[in-house]
């Protein structure tokens, strides 16, 4: 069952002072993209350096630069981990996933350094880009892990803080798709929790909080609910069966408990 959710993913105004000095202080620019690659913040409105307008415009089309963030983008998605990629002008660039209830929301950007001292082959007769490309800041090799430390923290903090978040509770919607996906299986609090990329104790503290509910009693309604949906469809599927396809191997515990929630017998209810 594919996941198919259409929240807009919002941003706190936190988030835009963390681009905006992460920028200033690194000298680079720093970029939040949304996952279907718009740019949803940059720091300090930082354009594309003049070094990169002026390869962009004598050497390399944008188009060809807006193609290789998509790709990267796309990776970075599929790994799930940062990359460090050299871009079609020479420079170093880093692009990280953002994750919400461990989904892909967005990607940070830091761009437009550079890691080495000599020209890119391209530019080597071309003094006025070489002037623009030694005006860049440069971090040097055995320093990019320490930028890319940097990065995670800062992303770690944007998620640990809420700092963005997604217009409606996408992740009620999200605990209610897994139960759709497991509610069979012998599922624990634990095992719902990593899916999300969350504590047990902040999703226990979620439910109760914002639901007034717990995992047990989510996970006992769905399966009653898909018990009963079976009972519309059959008339003539026994209780054991039914116990079975819904997750409960003992028949007479799933009775005592239907009894317990519902008030009746799921004969009577039949």
């Amino acid at each position: 069952m594919k996941e198919d959710f259409s929240f807009e993913l919002l941003l706190r105004d936190e988030v835009q002072h963390l681009l905006d000095s992460f920028a200033a202080l690194m000298k680079v620019q720093a970029v939040f993209f949304a996952a279907d690659g718009r740019i949803l913040k940059r720091g300090r409105d930082y354009g594309n350096s003049s070094y990169c307008e002026l390869v962009q415009h004598k050497y390399f089309h944008i188009s060809q630069c807006i193609e290789l963030d998509r790709t990267m983008q796309q990776k970075c998605a599929q790994s799930g981990k940062l990359i460090c990629y050299t871009c079609h002008a020479g420079l170093n660039e880093l692009i990280a996933p953002v994750k919400i209830y461990g989904m892909c929301a967005g990607y940070i950007v830091l761009g437009q350094v550079r890691t080495r001292s000599d020209f890119p082959s391209f530019i080597a007769r071309d003094s006025s880009a070489q002037k623009k490309f030694l005006a860049l800041p440069y971090i040097a090799p055995d320093e990019i892990n320490n930028l890319e430390n940097m990065l995670q923290v800062m992303i770690e903090y944007i998620v640990g803080r809420e700092l963005i978040f997604y217009s409606g509770d996408l992740r009620y919607r999200k605990i209610l798709h897994f139960l759709d996906l497991h509610f069979t299986e012998n599922i624990t609090l634990k095992q719902l929790a990593r899916y999300l990329g969350c504590s047990d104790s902040s999703l226990t503290h979620y439910l109760y909080k914002t639901h007034r509910t717990s995992f047990k009693k989510l996970l006992i309604a769905k399966r009653l609910n898909e018990a009963e949906r079976l009972w519309k469809e059959s008339h003539n599927i026994s209780i054991a069966e039914t116990a079975s396809r819904v997750g409960y191997d003992d028949y007479h515990y799933f009775s005592r408990l239907y009894r317990q929630v519902r008030g009746i017998t799921p004969g009577q209810f039949r």
